[in-house]
């Protein structure tokens, strides 16, 4: 009886439990672009954005990663992750680096007339994985994700190289690897 009574409350515990652990890993919802666009280039003071290789692989390809006042928190794009893609690689090395809010407001509005770098549609067998997150001040930050196939590859790599001022060696040298390593060539 006691044994009975006992798996009960361990039953009930472990449901309970596993109920409220649901109910914590919420997938967050991913913005328009048009909800990324800042009005001011100190709006984009708050940004961070991310490139992951998102394709089939047998070595590990970096994430690069920039934002303008810190290094960019990773774990703050997984509640974004969408089902069935690949980013393993934000796991395994990141190369990133500062960028000043005019390089990022140049960059987002330098991508904003290329509808496959603007659209949050799923495309079958993307290559790379471009998110850009943006703080509004309040709980809810917005977070964009284009899925990027090889054909856009270099629009996304060349606009970012482009935006980026001649004295950010770093940024500029992280690009330009990443670039080579995805045998994109801006």
């Amino acid at each position: 009886m006691k044994l009975k009574w006992l798996l009960t409350i361990i039953l009930v515990l472990g449901v309970s439990f596993a109920a409220c652990e649901k109910e914590i890993a919420v997938e967050k919802s991913i913005s328009p672009f048009q909800d990324i666009m800042g009005s001011d280039v100190h709006d984009y003071g708050t940004y961070q954005v991310k490139i992951t290789y998102v394709s089939k692989q047998t070595n590990p390809i970096p994430t690069l990663a920039f934002s303008s006042s810190y290094y960019p928190d990773m774990s703050a794009f997984k509640l974004y992750y969408r089902d069935g893609i690949h980013y393993g690689n934000d796991d395994i090395a990141v190369w990133s680096f500062l960028a000043t809010p005019e390089e990022i407001k140049s960059f987002v509005d330098s991508i904003a007339p290329f509808p496959a770098l603007t659209s949050t549609d799923t495309i079958p067998n993307p290559k790379l994985s471009f998110m850009i997150m943006r703080d509004t001040g309040t709980d809810e930050e917005k977070c964009f994700e284009a899925l990027v196939g090889d054909a856009d590859s270099y629009d996304l790599l060349y606009t970012l190289r482009a935006s980026l001022d001649p004295s950010n060696g770093l940024g500029g040298a992280l690009v330009d690897q990443l670039s080579q390593v995805l045998q994109v060539s801006p």
